[in-house]
């Protein structure tokens, strides 16, 4: 059965929010199975043609080198403002799924605090606009890498610093958003350099 021009083109919409999505989550070290990274607009369309596709595109993640910490992504499917009430039903959801951080991809706005949850969960909102396209892909975006605390530790001992005394990137950078850094995370920025072929700067981020 042939779908209308609309609905096609939001699936081509959604599709390319999508794949951001599945490349996000794999860039943050979380499992994408082959079948979502690979998939075509044909698959898509073929998947979510006759379905709610937001609904579909809802599901929880696992970290690659530990299946027990998850986040649960999901796709609002409400076009008003997203509320306390919209945030319970997803908080269940990922309560019943064992996630206690969770990534909000919204249509329109939201009126949530997000610091009101910050003991309990961890949550991010994104716009969908935000995710069509992946900003990391740019040429003029050099390689972010989290480091771990370990490797803090060395770097300012190393150079005999305070982690504060580090160039700072702000945690609503949108690469920052993009990674998932938190207050306190250190990155390791990698730029290609005509000179001396790769340049490694670090940023703190607050």
């Amino acid at each position: 059965m042939e779908i209308g021009k609309d609905r096609a083109a939001e699936l081509k919409r959604l599709f390319r929010i999508f794949k951001t999505v599945t490349q996000m989550m794999s860039d943050r070290g979380y499992f994408v199975t082959s079948d979502f990274r690979d998939m075509r607009f044909e698959e898509f369309e073929e998947r979510f043609k006759d379905k709610d596709a937001r609904q579909g595109m809802s599901m929880p993640y696992m970290k690659r080198e530990n299946d027990q910490q998850k986040v649960y992504v999901f796709f609002s499917q409400t076009t008003a403002k997203f509320g306390k009430e919209d945030l319970k039903l997803k908080l269940n959801q990922m309560t019943d799924n064992g996630a206690t951080s969770g990534i909000i991809i919204l249509q329109g706005e939201s009126n949530v605090n997000v610091a009101d949850y910050e003991k309990e969960y961890k949550l991010e909102f994104f716009k969908e606009e935000e995710l069509l396209v992946n900003i990391t892909e740019h040429e003029l975006v050099p390689q972010h890498l989290l480091i771990t605390e370990e490797e803090k530790k060395e770097l300012l001992k190393r150079y005999k610093l305070k982690e504060q005394q580090l160039p700072k990137i702000l945690v609503t950078d949108p690469v920052a958003r993009y990674y998932g850094l938190s207050r306190g995370d250190v990155v390791k920025i990698i730029r290609e350099s005509e000179t001396a072929g790769k340049y490694v700067t670090y940023r703190y981020v607050s």
